[in-house]
């Protein structure tokens, strides 16, 4: 029986099939378009090569910052056009230039990518009885 666990946990690591490499929220999974996971972000690409935010992750470095929602279409990342390559290529805790329009307003601003967790009450965090919170 340990034989035939042991090799079935290790079979599961070899071809990528475990539950940690699933997504790390399961309704993330209903909603059309490209989960971009370092991003914690959904972006959707339609057939004119536009690209549009379909829905932003609690982890997601775009949540930090209020100016970006659901429905944005972001133009242009590292001054280049937008494409789903150019946001995979982003890397952790690099300061990004995006331009975004939302409506009939463009805007350009610069990010940086670091995940945090975003919208916890500050005591969530609190430690029973040290009168403070968890930096």
């Amino acid at each position: 029986m340990v034989r035939w666990l042991t090799s079935a946990i290790l079979c599961s690591f070899l071809i990528g099939v475990h539950p940690t490499n699933a997504h790390d929220y399961p309704d993330m999974l209903k909603y059309p378009g490209e989960y971009i996971r370092h991003l914690d972000i959904i972006v959707n690409e339609d057939e004119s090569g536009s690209i549009s935010i379909v829905k932003i992750g609690r982890w997601s470095p775009f949540r930090r910052y209020p100016w970006f929602r659901a429905g944005d279409t972001i133009d242009e990342v590292e001054e280049k056009k937008a494409s789903l390559i150019s946001l995979r290529s982003l890397i952790r805790n690099q300061d990004a230039w995006i331009s975004y329009t939302r409506g009939e307003y463009s805007h350009r601003v610069q990010i940086n990518l670091k995940l945090n967790f975003f919208g916890l009450p500050p005591w969530v965090n609190y430690v029973k009885g040290s009168g403070t919170t968890h930096p």
